[in-house]
Order: structure tokens, then C-alpha cells, then sequence
């Protein structure tokens, strides 16, 4: 991982690359709140958030680097960078009464 770092620091500073920075919306509307305000959010809406940001502005910014012929490896590992800095799961297995629970759902019809 800190090969990971240190290759995208490098090119990060060769192609002008800036980490991505994510504004904060208001709640339940289309308003950024203006820098220098600070706004307590819950749980939920820092995950509605850094969601809404990776839709609108990663992914963009992502396109961005790729239009003007950056290597895709390097475009893709800024994106994952972000991913895992801001919407990694902390905790893929977690224990259950002693069962290990793997980190995946089961859709299961049941009919009465």
C-alpha cells in the first residue's frame, strides 16, 4: 500500500493531480454549505455525502483525468484512493454467536 502512495504521490505532482476534495451539501437539498461554516451530520447523511460525491464529483473528476491522457492506472488508483479513504466498509466479516458471517447478502424467496 505505501508503494501505492508514494507511485501516486510522484505522478500526482508530474500530472498536477490534486486529491479530490468533496464539498459538504445541506441536507435534503442542492446547496453546498459555504466554507468555513462547520454542520454536525449524522452517520447517514456523511454516508449520503461522500456518496453524493463520488457520484458528482470522483467519477467527474476521474473522467477529467483520463480526457487529458493521464494513465488510466494512474486515474483508477486516484478514484480507488478516495474509495477507500472515505466508503471503505470497516469491518467485512463480522462474528455472530460465534459463526463467522461472510460479508455477503442471500436473497431467499420464502412462500408460505
Amino acid at each position: 500500500m505505501s508503494k501505492l502512495l508514494i507511485l501516486l504521490t510522484l505522478f500526482n505532482t508530474h500530472y498536477n493531480l490534486e486529491d479530490i476534495q468533496c464539498p459538504t451539501w445541506v441536507p435534503g437539498s442542492e446547496e453546498v454549505v459555504p466554507a468555513g461554516i462547520v454542520v454536525n451530520l449524522t452517520k447517514a447523511q456523511k454516508l449520503d455525502n461522500a456518496a453524493r460525491c463520488y457520484c458528482e464529483v470522483v467519477k467527474a473528476e476521474e473522467r477529467d483525468c483520463l480526457a487529458r491522457h493521464v494513465p488510466k492506472d494512474i486515474c483508477l488508483a486516484r478514484t480507488s484512493d478516495w474509495l477507500r479513504k472515505n466508503l471503505k466498509v470497516r469491518s467485512p466479516n463480522f462474528q455472530l454467536m460465534d459463526v463467522p458471517v461472510r460479508g455477503r447478502d442471500l436473497m431467499i424467496n420464502v412462500r408460505p
